[in-house]
């Protein structure tokens, strides 16, 4: 089983989840023959509400577009890479780099 595959099945189990929670009251009260309370039922509606957005907030986690991230990764690889070429190669010469006949920042800073 793939990443893909189990991502779509640990959504829908997520929202299986919320189904079930908040559809419990309902279906509690529709067994034991009674009227829900009005304060259930806005319980009910709030958990609703609550799971509608954590549903949101993971689907987006979940389903984000892969390219967008494999571009980003792809870019960081490139980046550290150039990085650790520049820190390998060698350094340059510390003071002047001309000889005694053509001198190349040779005078002193007093």
């Amino acid at each position: 089983m793939n990443s893909t595959e189990m991502q779509y099945r640990a959504f829908l189990a997520a929202i299986g989840a919320a189904l079930i929670v908040a559809l419990a009251p309902i279906v509690v009260s529709g067994i034991r023959g009674v009227a829900l309370p009005d304060s259930l039922i806005a319980i009910a509606d709030k958990s609703v509400v609550a799971f509608a957005g954590l549903l949101g907030t993971i689907g987006a986690l979940l389903f984000r577009q892969n390219q967008v991230d494999e571009k980003r990764a792809d870019n960081n690889t490139k980046a550290f890479e150039a990085i650790a070429a520049a820190q390998a190669s060698t350094p340059p010469q510390d003071g002047p780099t001309g000889t005694a006949a053509d001198p190349v920042n040779v005078k002193d800073v007093q």
